[in-house]
């Protein structure tokens, strides 16, 4: 049964305007009497310092119990756990950040993960390339495989791959949604949903059945940067949701990451002006990793590079120089067709490259002894 307190905290968060430390600045003045700053009138409000009176008003006239009653018994209906601003499940970095959510619902297995201590954003393009998509397989394959969490927005794109590869690879993800937990956003990422929330969790502050507006997504963008400890950014235009993430990160002290991209692409103009202003580059998930080793175990930094086969060795090198599709790294590494059909083949199955778009051939692994520079 869920106890009066979060009554009163959704109360706050489906009719006023406050944030999470301004509603529990409002509580601390009734000597912690959530009931009491849940009904007090606008001559007791006008008492406190550093609260809007406006916004308190604003809050009375819109309080509607019976809506109450309604979000209540759907989360009840879908199972979903609740973390007020005073929990301590509540994430303690997002408490930090300017305008906190009041509460967050939470949906998944693993909700605990909220709590990681490290824990990187994964955000970029919904309209990635082939090499958008690798570099974000290789750098989160090899954060999980540190003990990192990977939290993401739940789009299609960049964001979806991050998801995918951390349950791929048995790590765990969070994925911070624009709408209510009742709405699917885009609705053919059903599986990606699914996904997360067996390896990880879902979490949103908006109350059930709140439709994915445009003018939510920098309110989502501002959870996924609080949570983090960093932000990697892989593709991105000059003006994107990708970017909202990362200037909510750098006022919030966290720590920028960005992955250069083509000069004449357009997805890669976001990306790159952040290098220019000062982003950490990353060619590498060790670029990332180097600066949380205080927090990790000494092998996630200096990792046994991968050992390939002289021939496989070839191919890696062809793919690297550009010479990626199959035709060309035949003639270029001059092995028979079979035989680098084969190859091709169990270098897919080992997570070496990845087949994609026009058949072109991606470099999933960086850390490979031997590859040219």
């Amino acid at each position: 049964m869920m106890n009066k307190e979060i009554f009163y905290w959704l109360g706050f968060n489906l009719f006023s305007s406050f944030g999470g430390d301004e509603v529990k600045h409002i509580i601390e003045a009734f000597s912690g009497d959530i009931s009491h700053a849940y009904n007090a009138s606008i001559n007791e409000i006008k008492r406190i310092e550093g609260v809007s009176t406006l916004k308190y008003k604003v809050f009375l006239e819109k309080k509607d119990e019976d809506k109450l009653k309604r979000e209540i018994e759907k989360i009840k209906k879908y199972d979903v756990d609740i973390m007020t601003y005073d929990s301590s499940l509540y994430p303690f970095r997002l408490k930090e950040i300017y305008y906190p959510p009041i509460l967050l619902y939470a949906k998944g297995t693993y909700v605990d993960i909220l709590k990681h201590n490290l824990v990187i954003a994964i955000v970029g393009s919904r309209k990635m390339t082939d090499y958008g998509a690798a570099c974000a397989e290789n750098i989160a394959r090899k954060l999980v495989e540190s003990d990192v969490v990977i939290i993401s927005g739940l789009a299609k794109g960049i964001d979806s791959v991050a998801h995918k590869t951390a349950v791929n690879f048995g790590g765990y993800t969070i994925g911070v949604s624009g709408c209510g937990m009742d709405i699917v956003y885009p609705s053919y990422n059903l599986r990606v949903y699914e996904e997360v929330k067996k390896q990880g969790c879902i979490i949103t502050e908006f109350p059930f059945g709140t439709r994915p507006y445009k003018w939510n997504f920098p309110r989502r963008n501002r959870i996924i940067a609080g949570i983090s400890l960093g932000v990697i950014v892989i593709e991105a235009a000059s003006r994107s949701g990708s970017l909202s993430t990362a200037r909510i990160a750098l006022s919030e002290n966290r720590d920028v990451f960005a992955v250069p991209g083509n000069i004449n692409r357009i997805n890669s103009k976001g990306t790159n002006r952040l290098i220019q202003e000062g982003a950490k580059l990353v060619t590498s998930p060790e670029d990332v990793l180097i600066d949380y080793e205080h927090l990790l175990p000494k092998k996630s930094i200096e990792g046994k590079k991968v050992v390939l086969k002289p021939e496989q060795l070839q191919i890696v090198n062809a793919i690297m120089e550009g010479k990626d599709t199959f035709d060309k790294i035949a003639l270029e590494t001059e092995i028979p067709i079979g035989r680098l059909a084969y190859l091709l083949t169990i270098m897919q199955v080992d997570g070496i490259i990845k087949e994609g778009i026009g058949k072109r051939y991606t470099l999933l692994r960086t850390d490979i002894e031997g590859i040219s520079e």
